[in-house]
């Protein structure tokens, strides 16, 4: 692209193709980012916004999503899909009907929120480098297989819900509540089946900030703040200072 916009007007292939543009002739380009533009290509070009509505559906980003993570968890991919097509839309629509934002989200915003969350919370069943494995052991696999549905909810609540206020949010946990109910009673009926593995590291550090200085409760709790708002005081009126050379007021001049 950088190629297309400079003084020469070559468009530069992967295959070493020089073509040579002509002054008549007019592109459109569709780009993820400007992450390698330069700045000047991008000022010769003429932006074009697009309403949400008329871009990729979400349904076509998950998918897309699903396709990253098929060679690591492809055992698992029809639970993916069965899991995020049922939950997915039906949020999407609930938040953009009865939920307010303080500030306006997409769907595309929300989707990437939901898969980057998830994608955090497959750490720690991705390969071990240090023990040369290429692909999560059968243990890993059948870990993730036991709470992937815990986890689809769990960054459900904390993507799509975490952008309203407190009422919407209380709407939108009922009503994922009543999808969970519908779809997946299980989830419902025995909480505290699945136990999620957590290695030593990871709880170490989770007792320190609980436990240590980083619990900041109970501090909050023992501080004596004012119910009512305390009046400032008003400011003493400073005068200007005086011009080089020139005498303050009332002064008197000595003869």
């Amino acid at each position: 692209m950088n190629s297309v916009f400079d003084d020469s007007k070559k468009l530069c292939l992967v295959s070493r193709e020089v073509i040579p543009l002509t002054p008549y002739l007019n592109m459109i380009f569709e780009v993820e980012d400007l992450r390698v533009a330069f700045p000047v290509i991008v000022s010769r070009c003429g932006m074009i916004y697009l309403e949400t509505s008329t871009t990729v559906p979400h349904s076509a980003r998950t998918f897309s999503w699903i396709h990253s993570q098929k060679e690591m968890f492809e055992t698992h991919i029809d639970q993916f899909k069965d899991m995020l097509l049922i939950y997915l839309g039906q949020c999407l629509n609930f938040i953009r009907r009865n939920c307010p934002e303080a500030v306006p989200t997409v769907d595309a915003n929300l989707c990437m929120a939901l898969f980057n969350m998830l994608e955090s919370l497959f750490l720690l069943y991705l390969p071990d480098i240090s023990m040369d494995e290429t692909k999560p052991s059968q243990i890993k696999f059948d870990d993730i297989g036991e709470c992937l549905d815990h986890l689809i909810i769990f960054t459900i609540l904390w993507s799509l819900g975490a952008t309203t206020n407190v009422e919407g949010k209380l709407a939108f946990n009922y009503f994922l509540l009543c999808l969970i109910k519908e779809n997946n009673p299980e989830l419902l009926d025995n909480p505290d089946a699945v136990e999620v593995n957590v290695d030593e590291e990871q709880e170490k550090d989770y007792n320190q900030d609980e436990e240590g200085e980083g619990d900041q409760s109970e501090k909050a709790q023992q501080q004596d703040l004012p119910r009512e708002p305390t009046p400032m005081k008003k400011k003493r009126e400073i005068q200007p200072a005086p011009n080089k050379g020139s005498l303050p007021p009332n002064s008197k001049i000595p003869t």
